[in-house]
């Protein structure tokens, strides 16, 4: 067994520690230190809440930029981060909530579909101004709005249902048929005339013997006739508005006109029952609907609900009172005779007491004491004969062209 050294506590090398107080002296809190600190939260804090606040301007922006239509869905798309800013805000998470708004702000302007929705609303009201600006009836303009309501459809474009025309009345197209067909016109005239001449004797009696005529009668007749006729029937008329619907801006106009009439009486008909209405509205309401019923029924008082059965039995048959047939006629005579003397002579000088009878030609007249006389020559000399002479001897078969002055 080994032997193992004995030691003594004298020799053996240990030594105790000596143990020597620490002396605590107090410090002073730095209060610059946390009011430093106070004054850094602070400036979080408001710039949290400032960002919290633009975010809050930047969206209602956006929010007036958009169409009332998609004003859930916007609101769906943000409340989940500014609630979650607002949290941190609440929580004193100053820091989190700055970059949350960052972050934010950063997607909101990366946003696809809120951009396009922004765009597709844009293209929306410029139609609708458009529209609105149009001189066209205001129940296209009613039925438009009404049949073109904004909706997002995925694209920065909006797109009508339908684009109004130049409206077009019922009474500027008959005009306009009526002008454009042709007038179907006939006329047609006679004349005739005839004449006669018969002797006459020294008693003014017709005789057929030459040697006993003395002057002669002639007698002479004209008549005439003239018949018009000028037309455009109820087919002629139909006909050409039938060749006017082939103008695209016609047709177009009459559909128009025809669904503007269906939908109106159909929204009239509905508000005169609407009890969120005032009783004057609805009556107002009701008047309309019966005007607008008038010109879509037909003759059994049923509503006519197809265009081209409208056409037919309540835009044609108006054309009838544009047709017409137009007659003219007219007739007229006249006639007369003339009396004329024979052998040498253009007047007759009558048996009479005291004077010589014999055919006399006037050859010349003169003025004595400023009455006209006829002067003449006959067997016995050149007797001179006075007006009176005249009016008893040679009327009335001849009448002088010289006139008592």
């Amino acid at each position: 067994m080994a032997n193992i050294t004995t030691m003594s506590l004298k020799a053996a090398p240990l030594q105790f520690a000596t143990f020597t107080p620490t002396q605590y002296t107090p410090q002073v809190a730095d209060s610059t230190l946390l009011a430093k600190s106070l004054t850094q939260q602070e400036v979080r804090e408001k710039e949290a809440r400032d960002s919290l606040s633009r975010i809050d301007g930047a969206t209602n922006e956006l929010r007036a930029r958009l169409n009332a239509a998609d004003y859930d869905w916007f609101s769906n798309t943000i409340d989940e981060k500014q609630k979650a800013i607002d949290e941190q805000i609440d929580l004193g998470n100053f820091q989190t909530a700055i970059r949350l708004s960052r972050d934010f702000a950063r997607d909101i302007t990366r946003d696809k579909e809120l951009q396009n929705r922004v765009l597709a609303n844009q293209s929306y009201e410029k139609e609708k101004q458009k529209i609105t600006s149009m001189s066209i009836d205001p129940l296209t303009k009613r039925r438009w709005e009404a049949e073109n309501k904004y909706s997002y459809n995925g694209t920065s474009e909006w797109t009508a249902s339908w684009t109004p025309v130049n409206d077009i009345s019922l009474s500027s197209l008959q005009s306009l048929a009526a002008q454009m067909t042709a007038e179907d016109a006939h006329s047609s005239s006679t004349q005739s005339s005839s004449s006669s001449e018969v002797l006459l004797d020294e008693n003014n009696k017709v005789t057929s013997d030459p040697t006993k005529a003395v002057s002669s009668k002639s007698s002479s007749s004209s008549s005439s006739k003239s018949y018009s006729s000028h037309t455009k029937s109820t087919e002629d008329i139909t006909k050409t508005f039938r060749n006017l619907l082939a103008d695209s801006n016609i047709s177009l106009a009459l559909v128009q006109k025809f669904d503007n009439t269906v939908w109106g009486y159909n929204d009239a008909l509905q508000r005169s029952t609407d009890t969120s209405l005032s009783e004057e509205e609805r009556r107002k309401a009701a008047l309309e609907a019966n005007a607008l019923k008038k010109q879509i029924t037909d003759s059994n008082g049923i509503i006519i609900n197809d265009y081209d059965t409208w056409l037919t039995e309540k835009v044609i048959p108006m054309f009838s009172n544009m047709s017409y047939h137009n007659t003219a006629s007219s007739s007229g005579s006249s006639s007369g005779y003339s009396y004329s003397g024979l052998g040498g002579g253009s007047g007759l000088y009558k048996d009479n007491p005291g004077l010589t009878p014999n055919f006399v030609t006037v050859s010349e007249t003169a003025t004595v004491k400023g009455t006209s006389v006829y002067s003449a020559p006959n067997n016995n000399g050149t007797p001179t004969h006075t007006t009176e002479d005249y009016n008893n001897y040679f009327y009335p078969y001849y009448q002088p062209p010289v006139k008592d002055n």
